[in-house]
């Protein structure tokens, strides 16, 4: 039986765990930043590992040596541990300019950390005091979170926790005002007991992954020697996982193929927990799968099998009841939509009668394509 990965959040260190002095190469100088200490401990509850990833270009500046990081690195590790907190792994990359594959924001190290410490991305995110951070985040498919700092950050808005951000014009941030960690706490806490109903595209995430060591001799193309095979919640089930990781009891609303995949799909819903009394079986339409093959850090190919066909008017009355039925004593309702056919007018206006209704809609351009 394949062991379930982990889900992981990825820190910046010079910044977000300590104070930034510069390159720092002596143990002596570091000092844990306030509320660092509570923030690990809170990751760490919820059953994420922590993973810490950094640039240290004073290595190839000749301002410090690999030997120095690590001394301070052993001492984060030592001050965090007088407080019960461990960090699983450590990574940096010794290069300084462009040319390399795990400065950040490449994903390098990030995949490497992966495949080493058996994690996924599903629930994670990267957090850190600089753009880099937040752009290696949005790289493969997470979060990226900027914590307060000096530096100013020009790509796409990230999530923030500054008080004013400049994304905005009048200096508000897109996502959020301020979530330091006292506050974040509280609001997970609250997050406990409350039922919430997720209505939305399910589909499930088939992670293949293995090495490549020869090429094939039927064609040009990478031969990868499969070490491990796991199967995830992915789209709205994913939103259905995380919200169970915050506590929350969650009815999931949605549909699946009458096929194997489906089966496996209600089978990870159960083991979460969610009520699935909302999951219908359809005929006519596959169960959502993506099979993603993973080797030597990055993704090699990726395979779907899914219909973004509308539910027919009879499937589509079959969705409303069960919203309907969901809906009865639900705190708030959330609408994932991945473009799969789903959500329509009807289906939407059924969740309305939720005290908060919060979607998530897929854009629909003309040069857009589904997830």
């Amino acid at each position: 039986m394949t062991a379930t990965r982990r889900p992981a959040v990825f820190l910046d260190r010079d910044g977000t765990l300590i104070e930034d002095k510069g390159f720092l190469g002596d143990p002596a100088g570091v000092a844990l930043l306030p509320t660092v200490v509570d923030a690990l401990a809170l990751v760490a509850a919820h059953g994420y590992a922590t993973i810490v990833i950094s640039n240290q270009s004073g290595i190839a500046r000749g301002l410090l040596d690999d030997g120095q990081v690590r001394e301070v690195n052993a001492e984060i590790e030592r001050r965090l541990g007088d407080d019960g907190i461990a960090i699983d792994g450590w990574y940096w990359c010794p290069h300084y300019g462009d040319g390399c594959d795990c400065r950040k924001p490449e994903p390098a190290l990030l995949h490497r950390a992966v495949e080493e410490h058996a994690l996924t991305l599903d629930g994670g995110a990267m957090i850190g005091d600089r753009g880099s951070d937040v752009a290696l985040g949005q790289r493969v498919g997470i979060p990226g979170i900027l914590v307060p700092g000096p530096y100013e950050y020009a790509g796409r808005n990230p999530i923030c926790a500054r008080r004013r951000c400049s994304k905005r014009r009048n200096g508000s941030c897109a996502v959020a005002t301020e979530i330091a960690v006292p506050r974040a706490g509280e609001l997970l806490a609250r997050m406990a007991g409350r039922r919430v109903v997720v209505v939305g595209d399910v589909m499930i995430d088939e992670w293949i992954w293995g090495r490549v060591s020869r090429i094939s001799p039927e064609a040009p193309v990478p031969v990868v020697a499969v070490h491990d095979h796991s199967f995830t919640l992915g789209g709205s089930g994913n939103v259905a996982s995380n919200l169970r990781a915050l506590g929350a009891e969650v009815t999931f609303v949605g549909a699946v193929g009458n096929d194997a995949e489906g089966v496996r799909v209600r089978g990870l819903f159960d083991a979460l927990g969610c009520d699935t009394s909302g999951l219908l079986v359809l005929d006519d339409r596959p169960t959502t799968r993506k099979t993603r093959v993973v080797a030597h850090n990055q993704q090699v190919v990726r395979a779907d099998w899914e219909s973004t066909a509308p539910l027919s008017d009879a499937d589509r009355a079959r969705v409303v009841a069960a919203v309907h039925h969901a809906v009865t004593g639900a705190d708030a309702v959330v609408l994932s939509d991945y473009a799969k056919g789903l959500l329509h007018r009807e289906i939407v206006e059924a969740a309305l009668a939720a005290p908060v209704v919060v979607a998530d809609p897929k854009p629909r351009t003309s040069g857009s394509s589904p997830a």
